[in-house]
């Protein structure tokens, strides 16, 4: 996973994110306070190949796992106290959250993306015993 630096207590950001393969990633994220959340505004891939519009930041390690056969890329939010994303036991919902570094955005690569995928397909073909 590449972290994605410079995040801030500013309640609306734009900027770009190169991704491994050369395309870039065009991300708007804003807080919304009566929501006590983040949420990605605008997500523009490859000049417009692919859009997204108003996604909550979520904990979560491919947060577009539903485009994991269209994108090249995922993206990840994790808890950076916790050892794992699932062991986070919250969601970002402050707005200091990213600056001040407690969590973290990431690019998540293609063949991380194939990982998960593996390992919750061996989840899912798991027995459970009787």
């Amino acid at each position: 996973m590449l972290p994605i630096p410079g995040i801030t207590a500013q309640p609306y950001q734009s900027f770009t994110v190169p991704l491994p393969d050369g395309t870039k990633l065009a991300v708007s994220m804003m807080y919304f306070d009566q929501n006590s959340g983040w949420y990605f505004q605008g997500l523009n891939w490859n000049n417009g190949q692919w859009q997204e519009n108003g996604r909550r930041i979520v904990s979560h390690p491919n947060m577009l796992r539903q485009y994991r056969n269209i994108l090249t890329f995922g993206l990840a939010c994790g808890y950076t106290k916790a050892p794992a994303f699932v062991n986070s036991m919250r969601e970002p919902t402050n707005i200091q959250d990213f600056s001040s570094g407690t969590f973290s955005l990431y690019v998540v690569t293609a063949s991380e993306v194939a990982q998960f995928e593996t390992w919750l397909q061996g989840l899912k073909n798991a027995q459970v015993p009787a």
